[in-house]
């Protein structure tokens, strides 16, 4: 039986029991924490939600480009390196929850809700281009709208066709 401490903890409670999930993983799991009004995945207010935070950020010229299921954003700040995001590293923003006080109380950014619902993510900064999330083929139409000109490029492919939510070869979905 389990004893209580002086704290009133239970005494054989330990941190190695807490299990840990990357921030999509939980998101997936929980999309209405994103999707107030509809809690089902749904590209057109990820992008609006995404569009506010570059713009809270203190971006003044962003450009959103639709190319087929593909969002396309581009920026004329490097909103991922400001201020080197709660020192989180660049690919680690898109794992994590990170705080977005400028939005208000609770309020978090959303690079992890793009790799949540996203079945790929491109970033682009002045010297390189990386794929985060998922396969890109060589050939694919995004590479043509995928820029070094600005500080900061981002693209997610959200899954219209193939893939309903939640994804059923996810294996976060299979716990």
């Amino acid at each position: 039986m389990d004893q209580e401490n002086n704290d009133g903890v239970l005494a054989d409670y330990a941190a190695s029991l807490i299990k840990v999930e990357p921030m999509p993983v939980v998101l997936r799991k929980h999309p209405n924490w994103i999707f107030h009004h509809t809690a089902r995945p749904n590209p057109h207010q990820l992008a609006g939600f995404f569009l506010s935070q570059l713009t809270l950020l203190g971006a003044r010229d962003v450009q959103v480009k639709r190319v087929d299921d593909w969002y396309i954003f581009t920026a004329d700040i490097d909103w991922m390196t400001i201020a080197l995001v709660q020192d989180c590293a660049l690919l680690e923003q898109f794992e994590r929850w990170i705080i977005f006080p400028e939005d208000g109380q609770n309020a978090m950014r959303y690079e992890a809700a793009i790799q949540a619902f996203s079945q790929a993510v491109i970033i682009a900064d002045q010297k390189q281009v990386t794929v985060v999330s998922g396969e890109v083929e060589d050939d694919n139409e995004i590479w043509k709208h995928i820029t070094t000109e600005y500080p900061r490029t981002l693209a997610f492919l959200f899954p219209f066709s193939g893939r309903p939510f939640p994804y059923p070869q996810d294996e976060s979905q299979q716990d």
